[in-house]
């Protein structure tokens, strides 16, 4: 085959089968969260560029990162490839979550104000 036609061959060899195969490789969580990825497209190869995007995203992380960022995805029941960034980014980071109490200032009224 011509050089020039490798990439085209190894690009479309690679299906949702060799999505969920490389996902098994982490955990069960990423298993599940490239599943549900490939399943919430009309047609699965709509999610192959998300996948892409992830597993070069992961490629020199450690599993348990990663896996906490899949879970945390399924939890918050929003299999995207941003939402993935976003969790993946805060875990690496350290960042807290937004749910966290709100910070103290003079301008904000607390339960008092309202009595």
């Amino acid at each position: 085959m011509r050089p020039e036609h490798l990439y085209y061959k190894e690009v479309n060899a690679k299906d949702g089968a060799y999505y969920r195969r490389w996902a098994s490789v982490f955990g069960p969580n990423m298993s599940e969260y490239i599943d549900r990825l490939l399943k919430a497209q009309k047609h699965e190869e709509q999610a192959y560029n998300s996948c892409v995007g992830i597993l070069h995203s992961v490629k020199e992380l450690p599993h348990g990162i990663v896996e906490e960022a899949a879970r945390q995805c399924i939890q918050m029941n929003s299999c995207k490839y941003k939402t993935f960034k976003q969790v993946l980014s805060r875990i690496q980071t350290g960042t807290v979550s937004r749910d966290d109490n709100l910070p103290e200032h003079d301008n904000i009224r607390g339960k008092g104000f309202y009595k």
